[in-house]
């Protein structure tokens, strides 16, 4: 573990900004100390400053550094070093919280700055000579897979609700079996108190915990103290755990949106959640056309390109896995396997247009489209088949039909 940290603090980009900003002014903190005491890669930086942002600007715009003032009303800038981005934040505390915002002060403690942080692992800093200063014994509690809040949980949850979240997170992600009691009685608790949170901000974390190796944990512990009713309604929690060992059986990639859209009951759930959570109309109709075009039954191979068809690649394959993961028939594999890999193939390309349909003479707007509509129910029954000039012929019999009816 020592090791880790020496070899963060030995990196040339920290080098740097220790040199840069005074190695006894700046410490590396929260995420990137953690994850290097467990030896995980290290990306972006967090630093605690007793600088003002405006000598951190000064100081690093004077060796050419690029920097932007990312949250000056938290006392916050992002610095761009040797290609590692370091977020740097003048010490603080929270003079007035009201669960969803902070007024802060600056301060120059160390100590004082690490009371205002959520969890024990997150409040370790390492300074420029690699001593690791741990207020709250953070440490031990890294090696015991313990994720606890600092002080009192009910507090630190009621400083900014979305806490709640991110307990649920870290535990999924660095803790137990179990969640810390007293946390988890504390986001039971207080649990409504996440209606104060904005949507994107609840959207943000819940997508981060959908994707994590324990994921499905992190679902159950929220399910089981009301926290994922308050966030998502009613879920279908198994549909979930399902494509899980769906994506783990087949290698699959997934995206946090398939993992949620599996999670809602129907299209009005989707909607409903989307308006919770202010999902753009782009994502939200995304989730809902998964439920519109969802299958009771293993689709045909003619099925497959009608999906492909209609829906494109992405969508079809959303449809699919939602389908797979809906129940009844979950077990078939080869077959839900086959169909995926249906997916692969060509995606039709109706040979008919508007503009060839009016070139027969039909003018009419509606006409258009019901000569089309037909000509094109001709061609997905027939398995796609057909070119333009079998397009063109079956235009005029349908023209034919229309103009006889």
């Amino acid at each position: 573990m020592k090791a880790s940290l020496k070899a963060l603090t030995g990196r040339e980009d920290v080098r740097s900004l220790f040199a840069m900003l005074g190695e006894g002014n700046i410490r590396l903190v929260g995420g990137a100390v953690r994850d290097a005491l467990l030896e995980l890669e290290v990306k972006d930086i967090d630093v605690a400053s007793r600088l003002s942002p405006d000598e951190v600007i000064a100081r690093l715009v004077r060796e050419g550094v690029r920097v932007v003032p990312t949250g000056l009303a938290h006392g916050t800038v992002s610095a761009w070093v040797e290609g590692t981005r370091f977020e740097i934040t003048q010490l603080r505390r929270d003079e007035e919280t009201d669960g969803r915002h902070a007024r802060v002060e600056a301060i120059d403690d160390w100590d004082e700055d690490a009371v205002r942080r959520d969890f024990t692992v997150n409040a370790l800093y390492l300074d420029g000579e690699g001593v690791l200063h741990d207020p709250f014994d953070g440490v031990a509690d890294l090696k015991a897979k313990r994720i606890r809040f600092i002080g009192e949980s009910r507090k630190r949850i009621q400083e900014d609700y979305l806490r709640i979240l991110r307990f649920f997170r870290f535990t999924a992600g660095y803790g137990g079996a179990r969640p810390d009691a007293e946390g988890l009685a504390a986001c039971e608790e207080l649990r409504e108190g996440l209606s104060r949170i904005s949507g994107e901000r609840i959207d943000e974390e819940l997508s981060r915990i959908l994707m994590l190796p324990r994921g499905g944990d992190a679902l159950e512990w929220m399910e089981s103290c009301g926290v994922l009713r308050e966030c998502l309604g009613d879920v279908r929690l198994e549909r979930y755990k399902a494509l899980i060992e769906i994506e783990s059986s087949l290698g699959l990639e997934s995206d946090a949106g398939l993992r949620l859209g599996v999670l809602l009951h129907d299209e009005k759930g989707v909607r409903d959640v989307g308006e919770r959570l202010r999902f753009s109309r782009v994502y939200t109709r995304r989730l809902a056309m998964m439920f519109s075009a969802m299958l009771s039954n293993i689709p045909s191979d003619l099925e497959v390109r009608g999906l492909l068809y209609r829906y494109g690649r992405s969508s079809a394959r959303d449809i699919l896995l939602l389908s797979w993961s809906n129940g009844v028939l979950r077990d078939n594999v080869q077959e839900w396997k086959k169909a995926l890999e249906g997916l692969e193939g060509e995606i039709p390309n109706f040979p008919l247009t508007g503009s060839m349909v009016m070139d027969l003479g039909v003018k009419e707007g509606e006409l258009v489209g019901k000569v089309l509509s037909r000509v094109e129910s001709r061609w997905i029954s027939g398995g796609f088949k057909g070119d333009s000039d079998w397009a063109v012929q079956c235009a005029r019999e349908e023209i034919a039909s229309l103009g006889n009816s």
